[in-house]
């Protein structure tokens, strides 16, 4: 039985906000990436760069690009990012999910599951009709998230280092649709 989120909020960031994203970041890397990556690297990722990471990105973030924050009214619980695709075979209708985080002890409360679809409905809404996220390979946890959100692996991979340790992402994409209809054609 799925555990869930009482008063579950989905609200814009602010920039005021980048402390508590960067916390949930890191925190989120050390316990979803343990087995993957490194644990000297992950011991050493930095809120403080985080943070200052999320309040320019906050403060100038491209046209069409959002953070969401997931909220059970009185601190933040996990967040997503959207925006253009930054993808160099992408059009101007492919939309990315840039990264989505939890903290770890609400991870199977469905909150993850509820800032994914406000995401999705944020790049419809933006105006592009597919989407495309980047997850590890070797991440079975995420991969399965995605793939019960009907995000399908497209062949586009990449290898990059994280930690000394070199990783391959894998590209997902989801065709979006206005209200929700995965069988619109783009």
């Amino acid at each position: 039985m799925e555990r869930r989120v009482e008063a579950l909020a989905i609200r814009a960031a602010e920039p005021d906000d980048a402390l508590r994203v960067a916390e949930i970041h890191v925190r989120a890397w050390q316990w979803a990436y343990q087995d993957l990556l490194p644990a000297s690297f992950l011991a050493g990722l930095s809120v403080e760069r985080r943070a200052a990471y999320w309040r320019q990105w906050l403060s100038d973030s491209p046209p069409r690009s959002h953070l969401w924050l997931a909220t059970d009214r009185t601190r933040v619980l996990g967040f997503a990012a959207t925006g253009p695709s930054r993808d160099a075979d992408a059009d101007a209708h492919t939309g990315e999910l840039l990264a989505i985080y939890l903290e770890p002890e609400v991870v199977g409360t469905g909150t993850g599951s509820t800032l994914c679809a406000h995401a999705e409905d944020q790049l419809r809404h933006d105006g592009f009709r597919v989407a495309t996220l980047w997850v590890l390979e070797s991440n079975p946890r995420g991969r399965r998230f995605y793939e019960r959100r009907r995000w399908r692996v497209d062949g586009g991979e990449k290898t990059i280092e994280l930690g000394g340790r070199a990783v391959v992402e894998v590209r997902c994409r989801k065709t979006l649709a206005p209200g929700g209809d995965e069988q619109w054609a783009s």
